[in-house]
C-alpha cells in the first residue's frame, strides 16, 4: 500500500514539472520573435529617426540636355535646370519619390535666324531601391513615370518661320542611378537621369521638307539631366 501511494506521489510530481516547463516555454516564445523576423523587422524600420522608415525634402539644380542629334543642334549643347524632391522611405531598401524638375535651354530656329529659351517643367514619381540605405554612403537606382510640359517663351517664334513649335507635352520614363551621402539628417544626392520621351510634336525632324508638302515628323525628345540636391530626412 505504501509502495502504491509512493508510486502515485512520483507521477503526479513528474506531471506537475512537466506542465509548469510547458508552461514556461508558452510564456517565453511570444517574447522571442527569433532571428528572421528581428531580421525583418530591422530591415524595414529604423527607431534612428522619427518616421520610423526616412522621409526626405531635398532641393538642388544640375545641367540638363538632350540625347537626339536634331535637338542637339537646334538647342545649346547643356541648359540648366532645378529640382525638388519628396521621399517616403529614405532608410528603407524601397522608397517613393515625388519630384519637380524644371529647365531653361537657349533654342535656335531651324529656318531664318530666330533665338528663344526652351522651358521646360516635369511633374514626375518614382521607385527608388537603395543598397545600404543606413550608410554614410547611399547608391541607388530608379524608375518612374511623369509629364513634362515644354514652352518658348517668345510669341513670334512660329512653326513656319523656325521649323519648331511653342509649346508640347510629353509622357516621360524616368530612370537612372545616384550616390546619396548623409551627416546626421542632413543628405547630399548626386544622381544622374535619363528621361525616355512620348509624344514629341516640337521640333520638325526635317523642317524644309514639311513645310513644303504639309507633312513631317518630328524628331524624338528624350534628355538627360545630372543634378545635386542637398535635403533633410527625418
Amino acid at each position: 500500500m505504501r509502495s502504491n501511494t509512493q508510486l502515485l506521489e512520483a507521477v503526479t510530481c513528474a506531471v506537475t514539472t512537466i506542465g509548469v516547463g510547458v508552461a514556461s516555454a508558452d510564456d517565453y516564445l511570444p517574447s522571442d520573435p527569433g532571428p528572421s523576423r528581428r531580421g525583418s523587422e530591422s530591415l524595414w524600420s529604423d527607431p534612428s529617426v522619427t518616421s520610423g522608415i526616412g522621409v526626405g525634402i531635398d532641393v538642388g539644380g544640375g545641367v540638363t540636355g538632350f540625347v537626339g542629334s536634331r535637338l542637339r543642334s537646334t538647342t545649346s549643347t547643356v541648359g540648366g535646370s532645378w529640382s525638388f524632391r519628396a521621399a517616403i522611405g529614405t532608410r528603407v531598401p524601397l522608397a517613393l519619390e515625388l519630384g519637380y524638375t524644371g529647365s531653361a535651354t537657349a533654342i535656335n530656329g531651324q529656318i531664318g535666324p530666330q533665338t528663344a529659351t526652351l522651358m521646360g517643367r516635369t511633374i514626375e514619381s518614382a521607385i527608388r531601391y537603395t543598397v545600404l540605405p543606413r550608410a554614410t554612403w547611399s547608391p541607388y537606382v530608379f524608375a518612374g513615370l511623369g509629364w513634362q510640359h515644354y514652352t518658348i517663351d517668345d510669341r513670334s517664334f512660329e512653326l513656319s518661320d523656325t521649323g519648331i513649335r511653342t509649346n508640347d507635352d510629353l509622357l516621360v520614363m524616368p530612370f537612372g542611378l545616384g550616390m546619396g551621402y548623409r551627416v546626421g539628417a542632413i543628405v547630399a544626392d548626386l544622381r544622374g537621369t535619363l528621361r525616355a520621351a512620348s509624344g514629341a510634336n516640337l521640333v520638325l525632324d526635317n523642317p524644309e521638307l514639311a513645310l513644303e508638302t504639309g507633312q513631317g515628323t518630328y524628331a524624338p525628345m528624350h534628355s538627360w539631366e545630372t543634378s545635386l540636391n542637398l535635403g533633410y530626412e527625418f
